[in-house]
């Protein structure tokens, strides 16, 4: 993934659309791989295992053995490869936006010289592999159970459309400028209350928090 995400940033750099688009393309395609192996585990690799450890057939690490890892073991948070259903979740959002600027010409208002009965065909036949690949990768996505890439996603979501209404040049980019500033800002103060002990954030919040008071002492 480093290796084609520095390729990526060189051949943009050097405006080099062929190469950029090109590995953008092998990039969601690891990421729709890593997406699928997500949803294969949540229906099929769990489930075997709970089986083979309930028949004994299998012996659980012993990092498995407390009551938190018996928990993580009998939930059914999906982690891919990573072993971490955040770390997968923060690959998966790589994928879902590359995905989604691919996606997005296609979607665009086209002329009427362009519109021609195959190249409509083609251009449906795209969008609907596009979504069935940003399907896939929600999916799995949302098997994670991940907060963060939850909120990451939601982020996202907004700047990509920041992005899209300030390239139509409209009258909404300055205010959507202006609420993504007071989110950043009300986003920290919120930190910051937790931090000073005042308010009491959710749990999994406050056991970060707890983190970086650990990490600043």
């Amino acid at each position: 993934l480093y290796i084609v995400l520095a390729l990526c940033g060189y051949f943009m750099g050097r405006r080099d659309a062929a190469f950029a688009g090109l590995l953008s393309r092998v990039r969601v395609a690891m990421v729709a791989v890593e997406a699928f192996a997500g949803v294969w585990q949540r229906y099929v690799d769990l489930p075997r295992l709970w089986r083979e450890v309930e028949a004994g057939r299998e012996r659980l690490p012993e990092t498995l053995e407390s009551t938190m890892g018996q928990a993580r073991f009998h939930g059914n948070d999906v982690f891919g490869t990573f072993g971490n259903p955040n770390s997968l979740a923060a690959y998966l959002l790589v994928g879902i936006f590359v995905l989604l600027g691919l996606c997005w010409p296609l979607l665009a208002r086209r002329t009427v010289a362009e519109a021609d009965a195959p190249s409509s065909r083609r251009r449906l036949a795209k969008v609907l592999l596009f979504a069935l690949l940003l399907a896939l990768m929600l999916a799995a996505l949302a098997f994670t159970h991940s907060k963060g890439g939850l909120v990451a996603c939601l982020a996202g979501a907004w700047f990509f459309a920041v992005q899209r209404v300030n390239a139509r040049g409209s009258a909404w980019g300055r205010w959507l400028t202006w609420l993504t500033a007071a989110g950043i800002v009300a986003g920290v103060a919120i930190l910051a209350l937790g931090m000073i002990g005042a308010y009491t954030p959710p749990r999994s919040l406050a056991v970060r928090i707890e983190y970086w008071r650990a990490a600043l002492g």
